[in-house]
This record gives C-alpha cells, sequence and structure tokens, in this order.
C-alpha cells in the first residue's frame, strides 16, 4: 500500500510543461520518470498522453496534445477535464515549440522526481514494517538506492562513455546557437549571450524605413502577400537575396507598422511599382542606395528567378479546371459557368471534370454551367467563389505546388487569355487580366521559370486591364520551351520561335558599371577589349550591354550573369498622398522582396529589454530604483520611438569625413560641407557609408557623425494605446508583451532576493511564465539580507546573480557605476569600476559606457569590454554607438572598428 502526500501543483505542472513542449525534455527525462510520482490526476493523464505520443512518434505532442485531449476528453471527470482545458490553453499562449528553458524544466523536474521516490519508498517501508515483512522492506530500500543512482548520475561523466560525450558535444552545439545578440557591430563586439551568463554594465551615473500597406511579400512557401497580411498573420518564412546576389530563403525577425505618411512611388520601364518612404533602400549596381538617392535612368535590382522549394504535386486534372474557370470562367453567379468558342478548348474543359459533375453540366453552344457539385465546393474551399473578374487570383494550394503542377496551371491558363503574336519581326507572348494581384502572381510564377515579364495598365471603355508582355527572344523561347502553348496556340508558337535567336533586350541587361568593372578587368590582365566591337563602344560610352554580348565577352559564369537579379531603369519617381507604411527586419540577409524589388529592411532600434522580448525571449525586468510612472513610459517609448511633440526630429547617422571634405572619389554626396573645421549646412548633402564595415575598404572609413531627420510620434497616451491596440503595429504589442515580457517595480532599497523569487513564482503559478532572461536594474542597490555592510554584500548580491544564472538556466544582465575618474575618461577600464573590484570574479562579461559632454550632445555612446571569461576583446579599444535618449533609443546604430 502507498500512501501518497498532496504536493505542489506548481512542480507537477512544471514536468508536463516539459513533455507538452520539448522533445529535448521528454528524451533526457524518460529514463528516470514514472508515472506514479505524479499526484494530481489530471497531470498526472496529461503526462500519460505525452509519454504514449512520445513513444509512438519519437518527438514531443505540442500543439498535437490539443488533438488528443479532444478525442479522450468525454473519458475524462469533468474536474480534470476543465483543469486540463485551462492549463492547455495557458501553455499555447505561452509558448512557441521548442521554445522552452529546458535545462531550467528538467533540473526542476529531476528534484522533484527525488522527494517523489523518497516519499513512496518511506511510505512504503513504513508499512511493510508494520507487516514484519523485513525482507520487502529492505528491498524496497535497496530499489531507492538505485533510483537516486540514476538522478544523480545525469552530471557525473564517464569520458569513456562515447554516448555521453558526443551527447554533450551535441548540447553545447544547441546552446553556441544564438540565444541573445545586440543588432549590428555592437553585437559582433559584444558577441552572442548565452544561457547562465551574468553580463554587467558600468557607466557613469545617469547616461544611458517602409513600404505601402498593400506592397505584395514574396513568401518562401510560393506565395506573394500584402506585408500588413504577412505582419497580421505573423509569418516568418520570407524570400531574400544573399551576398551572392541569389534569391534564398529568410527569417523575418521583426516588424513595424510605421504610421501614415507622404511616400514616394517607383515605376520602372517593366511597369513594376512600389510605394515606399524616401530613406527606403534598394539594390543598385553600386550597392544599396536609398530612394532619396536614385533619380530617373537609374537602375534597381528586380527578382529575375524565383527559386521553389515545393515538392506538392496536384491532379492535373484539377489544374486544369481551376486554370480554365480562373481565365474564362464566371464565378460570381449562383451557377458556375465557363465560356469559350473553341471547341477543342470546350471539349478539354469537358475531359477534365470529375465524372458526377459532367453528369450535371449543361452545355450550350460557347457556355457550359455547372451545378452544385466536386467543383463548386472546390471553388467555394479556395476562396475564388463569388469573385468577379478583377477579383480572381491564383490560390495557395498553386502557389505552393511544385514546378511540374505550376507548368501545367499556367499552360492552360495561356490556352484562355493569354497569346503569341510578331510585330516587326519580334514575337511577344502576353497575357491580360482585369485583376492586380492575379496579374502579380502569374509574374511571379513565371520567375520560377527564369523568365521575366513586363507589367503595362490599359485602359478599355473605362476599364482598367493589366497585361503581361513578354518580348525578349530568350524569354519568349523560355515560355514556348519550358511552359508553352496547347492546341491551335502550339503550331502558332512553334512557327513564330523556329528562326528565334537571343538578341539585346532593352531591359535584362548588364548595367554600365558592371561593363565598365569588366573592361577594366579586360586592360589589367591584358587582354583587348575591341575584339568585340558592341562591348568596346559600351566600355567607352559608359553604356549598358547585353546579357547576350556581355556573356560572349565574359562567359557565362561572370557575377554579374550567374545570380537570380534583373536590372530594371526608374522612368517616375512621384511623391504620393498620406498611406500607411510597414517594414519587416529579415535575419542575416536584410532584405525582402517586395512587389518584385529587392528591398532593404529597418534595423531594430532597441534596448537589452525590447531585443530580449523581441528575440522571443522571456524576460524579466527588475526596476529598483525608478517608480512605476518613470519606468514603464521609458520602456514604452523603447518599443515606440517617442518625443514631446509629433513631428520631423533630428537624429544622428554615420557619415565618412572624406565624403564631407570631398576627398573620396566613390562618395555618395555631391556637395562639399566640411570646410576646415566648420560644417556648412547644405540639406542636398546625403550620408556615406559604403566603406563602413566593407573588409578591405573598412579602415578607409573616416568616421563621423551628422544629423538627418526623421518624424516622430507624439509621447502621450493615445500613443502608447495604439501601439498596445494595434493601430500602430497592426494586431499591437499587447500580445508580445503578454507572452514574453514580465516587469517588476520595487521601490528603492526594497528588493530582495527572496522577492525576485517570490516574483517568478507568481509569474510561473498564475502564466505559465518560465523565464529566459533576468535583467536588474540595478544589483548594487539590491537587497541581500547580508550580516555585512561593506563590501562583502555586495560580493554576496553577485554571487547570487551569478546561482540565478545557473539555477534557472537563464542569462542575467545587470549594471553597477563607473567611479568618479571614470566621469572624465575617454574610455572606461577595470579601474573605473566603482566599488568592490571582486564583482568581476562572478560575471562573463563586463562593459563599460561612456561618452563625452561632446559625444552625449551629438548622440555618441561608447561601449567597452573591460573583463571577459571567453570573449576576446583589446582594451581600450570601443564599439560606438548612436543613441536618441529624447526619442527613448538607447541603441540606433554601432560602429567597430576592430574586426
Amino acid at each position: 500500500m502507498i500512501i501518497e502526500r498532496s504536493v505542489s501543483v506548481v512542480e507537477e505542472k512544471r514536468v508536463v510543461t516539459g513533455l507538452i513542449t520539448s522533445t529535448q525534455f521528454i528524451k533526457d527525462i524518460i529514463p528516470v520518470f514514472q508515472l506514479d510520482y505524479f499526484v494530481n490526476s489530471y497531470l498526472k493523464t496529461i503526462a500519460t498522453w505525452c509519454v504514449e505520443f512520445y513513444a509512438e512518434h519519437s518527438k514531443a505532442p505540442y500543439k498535437h496534445i490539443s488533438d488528443i485531449f479532444d478525442t479522450e476528453v468525454l473519458k475524462l471527470k469533468e474536474s480534470d477535464s476543465e483543469l486540463i482545458s485551462e492549463l492547455l490553453k495557458q501553455l499555447s499562449e505561452q509558448y512557441d515549440e521548442e521554445s522552452i528553458n529546458v535545462q531550467y524544466l528538467k533540473d526542476c523536474a529531476v528534484d522533484y522526481f527525488r522527494k517523489r521516490e523518497l516519499e513512496i519508498v518511506v511510505n512504503n517501508v513504513s508499512v511493510l514494517k508494520e507487516k514484519g515483512e523485513y525482507d520487502e522492506a529492505e528491498d524496497e530500500i535497496n530499489r531507492f538506492k538505485k533510483v537516486t543512482l540514476d538522478l544523480d548520475s545525469g552530471n557525473l561523466i564517464n569520458l569513456g562513455d562515447v554516448n555521453q560525450i558526443m551527447e554533450i558535444y551535441r548540447k553545447r552545439e544547441e546552446e553556441d546557437k544564438n540565444f541573445f545578440q545586440l543588432p549590428g557591430d555592437l553585437g559582433r563586439y559584444l558577441g552572442n549571450y548565452k544561457r547562465g551568463d551574468v553580463v554587467g554594465y558600468y557607466a557613469p551615473a545617469k547616461r544611458g524605413k517602409c513600404v505601402e500597406e498593400n506592397s505584395l511579400v514574396y513568401l518562401a512557401d510560393g506565395r506573394i502577400m500584402k506585408i500588413k497580411d504577412v505582419v497580421r498573420l505573423g509569418i516568418s518564412g520570407i524570400l531574400c537575396m544573399d551576398k551572392k546576389h541569389n534569391i534564398v530563403k529568410g527569417k523575418i525577425t521583426d516588424w513595424m507598422y510605421s504610421g501614415e505618411k507622404d511616400e514616394y512611388e517607383i515605376t520602372t520601364k517593366s511597369g513594376r511599382k512600389i510605394i515606399t518612404s524616401k530613406d527606403h533602400k534598394f539594390y543598385t549596381p553600386t550597392g544599396w542606395k536609398r530612394l532619396k538617392e536614385l533619380k530617373v535612368d537609374d537602375r534597381v535590382a528586380m527578382s529575375k528567378f524565383i527559386p521553389n522549394f515545393s515538392d506538392k504535386f496536384i491532379n492535373p486534372k484539377k489544374l486544369k479546371i481551376l486554370a480554365y474557370l480562373i481565365a474564362d470562367g464566371h464565378l460570381a453567379n449562383k451557377t458556375i459557368s465557363f465560356t469559350k468558342y473553341s471547341t477543342e478548348i470546350m471539349d478539354d474543359f469537358i475531359n477534365n471534370l470529375p465524372k458526377s459533375d459532367a453528369y450535371r453540366m449543361e452545355r450550350e453552344g460557347k457556355e457550359i454551367r455547372l451545378h452544385v457539385g466536386k467543383v463548386t465546393k472546390f471553388i467555394k474551399s479556395v476562396g475564388l467563389k463569388d469573385k468577379l473578374s478583377g477579383d480572381k487570383f491564383i490560390p495557395d494550394i498553386v502557389m505552393q505546388s511544385n514546378n511540374e503542377s505550376m507548368t501545367i496551371f499556367l499552360n492552360t491558363l495561356f490556352i484562355c487569355d493569354g497569346s503569341i503574336w510578331m510585330d516587326r519581326n519580334c514575337v511577344h507572348v502576353d497575357y491580360s487580366t482585369k485583376s492586380h494581384m492575379l496579374a502579380q502572381q502569374i509574374l511571379c510564377c513565371l520567375n520560377r521559370f527564369n523568365i521575366f515579364g513586363k507589367l503595362r495598365e490599359k485602359i478599355v471603355n473605362g476599364t482598367t486591364y493589366y497585361e503581361i508582355i513578354i518580348s525578349s527572344n530568350q524569354g519568349v523561347l523560355d515560355f514556348v520551351n519550358k511552359i508553352g502553348f496547347s492546341f491551335h496556340k502550339a503550331a502558332k508558337a512553334k512557327e513564330f520561335v523556329k528562326d528565334l535567336i537571343p538578341k539585346r533586350d532593352y531591359i535584362d541587361c548588364i548595367p554600365k558599371e558592371f561593363v565598365k568593372e569588366a573592361g577594366d578587368d579586360l586592360i589589367a590582365r591584358g587582354l583587348p577589349i575591341a575584339a568585340n566591337e558592341t562591348f568596346r563602344k559600351a566600355y567607352k560610352d559608359n553604356k549598358h550591354l547585353s546579357r547576350f554580348t556581355f556573356s560572349k565577352v565574359m562567359g557565362f559564369d561572370h557575377k554579374a550573369l550567374n545570380n537570380d537579379l534583373l536590372w530594371d531603369s526608374i522612368i517616375s519617381i512621384k511623391r504620393k498622398d498620406k498611406v500607411k507604411m510597414y517594414d519587416i527586419s529579415v535575419e542575416d540577409n536584410h532584405n525582402f522582396i517586395s512587389d518584385g524589388f529587392i528591398v532593404h529592411n529597418s534595423f531594430t532600434l532597441v534596448d537589452h529589454y525590447k531585443h530580449a522580448v523581441l528575440q522571443k525571449r522571456k524576460t524579466i525586468f527588475w526596476s529598483v530604483e525608478m517608480t512605476q510612472t518613470e519606468i514603464t513610459p521609458r520602456i514604452m517609448k523603447a518599443f515606440q520611438p517617442m518625443i514631446e511633440e509629433a513631428g520631423d526630429y533630428p537624429f544622428p547617422v554615420f557619415d565618412c569625413k572624406k565624403n564631407q571634405s570631398g576627398d573620396c572619389s566613390d562618395r555618395a554626396s555631391g556637395v562639399i560641407i566640411l570646410d576646415g573645421d566648420e560644417i556648412i549646412d547644405d540639406p542636398t548633402h546625403i550620408p556615406c557609408t559604403k566603406c563602413k564595415g566593407q573588409g578591405i575598404h573598412l579602415h578607409e572609413f573616416d568616421v563621423t557623425i551628422y544629423s538627418s531627420s526623421i518624424f516622430r510620434e507624439a509621447d502621450d497616451i493615445f500613443t502608447v494605446r495604439d501601439l498596445l491596440e494595434g493601430k500602430l503595429r497592426n494586431e499591437g504589442m499587447a500580445n508580445t508583451f503578454n507572452k514574453y515580457a514580465r516587469l517588476s517595480v520595487h521601490p528603492k532599497y526594497t528588493l530582495t532576493y527572496d522577492k525576485m523569487m517570490r516574483d517568478i513564482e507568481i509569474f510561473e503559478a498564475k502564466d505559465g511564465f518560465i523565464p529566459d532572461i533576468f535583467i536588474i536594474d540595478y544589483v548594487d542597490i539590491l537587497d541581500v539580507g547580508s550580516k555585512f555592510d561593506d563590501y562583502r554584500a555586495v560580493d554576496e548580491a553577485w554571487k547570487l546573480m551569478a546561482r540565478m544564472a545557473g539555477e534557472f538556466n537563464a542569462l542575467v544582465i545587470t549594471a553597477t557605476q563607473a567611479n568618479k575618474e571614470g566621469h572624465k575618461a575617454t574610455a572606461l577600464d577595470s579601474t573605473h569600476q566603482a566599488g568592490f573590484y571582486g564583482k568581476n570574479q562572478h560575471v562573463n562579461m563586463m562593459c563599460g559606457l561612456n561618452q563625452t559632454p561632446a559625444e552625449k550632445a551629438a548622440g555618441i555612446l561608447k561601449y567597452g569590454i573591460t573583463e571577459a571569461r571567453s570573449q576576446p576583446f583589446i582594451p581600450g579599444v570601443q564599439c560606438i554607438c548612436l543613441q536618441d535618449i529624447k526619442a527613448g533609443q538607447v541603441y540606433l546604430d554601432s560602429y567597430y572598428k576592430g574586426f
């Protein structure tokens, strides 16, 4: 007989949380896990489901736990059912798959199992002793010894055990993955912070780009979607350009709703249009340039080839019916119908209908009407039912299909509304539609086959049509060979292209900058550039050149050819009325494809707390010095830059002195503003950072600061409400804060270590919130209940920070102060740290922050590592950061010359 004592529900909830959300947790814990450890019946039920699911699928159930609950709910007691439902709801709101603090939960689970094993054995031994069954009681004690040995063995390492050593290396690789890192040069300078780290900062006291909402973004799964919907749905997979100019998968890490602004519309020769802010960056033959730096006839990068990562194949009959109805179907009537004069197309439509629908259809001359059946249900399921011609689109199932399926779909689409024709010995393929979305999707789909089409708007009888035109010989050949036409158009296409050869394309050509670079390379190698007269003339006259001619001279593997880009020329830049603007940040490559353009994303302007939250790390911020009314507005301003009154507002940006003085021949600015030590105010000046971080050119960047301007929102209750409720950031920051952010405010000198532990317990019990990062502002005024009132009390406080980091497997970030000498120093070192020097023994890194009065006025803050265990650093070498404290921005940009 086992007599169990009541236990804390919180302890068992931790175990269940790990079992549900983490495959690594369940894998590591199963060898020492017994269901008998559970006292609470509803938690034991969930644990049983998880173990059974893992045994069958070798992974944690995560979202599947809800499906299991729905299946088993009728077998449960009503009280257990309600408790399970509430717990699963809490977990779904708090945790992403595999994002939980696994090591902390494992440590808690092992401690709990030890306690439960002891309780169970003590009760069993007591019962057996009362019965006089002494041998059985001794067996129970021996079994307990074995179980506790298993529980304790996790920290014991046998260097001869290959499996154990390999598992440790695997865990190290996991730990080395980016856990938390600040942006830009500052992040690279300070390095990647890890779980278990304690990081301290000290400083002298009291220091401390966008596209229109309907712009279409190219997603990694093949779809294109309005940027506002990408943000609304929280989509992360996106397409972007890598360093080799190839289109690859990317990951959205942040987004921003920038409000309503007067913006600009760019139109290119191919008919592409995009609406952006004047500071948004576009990729050009000479690198990234802001819109305000571009002019008519400049070339910008477009996506010519879009890789398809899907292996999904769709039934060809279903594809053809869908394409026929998108092209010439009437979907807004009660009965779906298809109209076409061509008998062979009508017959093909009927032949691809499901048998049941073929019997229900009515054919009358050029029209086929379909009564309710499989096709009608299918059209409803993909969202096309009741759509007029101008509202039609390609459903997601097609956009997400493989190229074999896409070929069938496009071939059928062009059978109806496409054509091939000849004009003055030039062959053209075109497609016409009333739907702007459909036209954009077709352009994207053609990119999968390395086919680039022009887009032209035309008005017929007051109705706007969007016409896709493939005019280049190579594009026409690729279309006919890779997609092709069927029926009577097939023979026509074959006749038109039989003698077609690639030649100059006035859109898809090699920019003059690459021609100049290639010609210089030939001359440097002693090779004649006159071997090809067309190339020689283009080089001499600084002109663009066709791909065909360029490839004959330079070879097809030249970097200007061997990538996924096309260089389109700008034909107009027009100012627009106020429109709603969004921006997204993309990991690593920092760009994305919008309306076919390669555009740059914004750097996130954040302090540590903002970055921790936006990097989806559950973070608790303890404020020990400021009141609620002081700290809360400061945090809100970190997430939404605000000033006292809305309007244009100056902020610092990096610039190069050689750009200001005119000493650089490749500078961005066309004017000289540096006259001796004086800066001449000229609004046409353009800051230049071309050499900033550019390898061998890095040390040519003579860093200085220039003042630019930006629109800032008003710092008031309405702006904060808009931020939280979503008017500034679509769905708002409230959901993000609920999931990842906690703030605890205590009067100065009243926060104790025990109160911090109580805060953590409350957050976990109330919300299931298990922290990844602790930020304490600041530890030197933490009351640790020490019997000492000297340096030893400070030492105890910093020891507690190291203990917290280890016990919770969390990152701890805190602050201290610099001494009096540090106020005057141009660069801080370890001697400038105030108080007890021994606190450095308890941190993984200590970093000093300082600024001179002139630097403070200019918005400059310098970071310098003064102590580090594993992070290499050079004493006295600093990272320069820009900030805008009035707008609440601790970090705007950074520059470190030392790597």
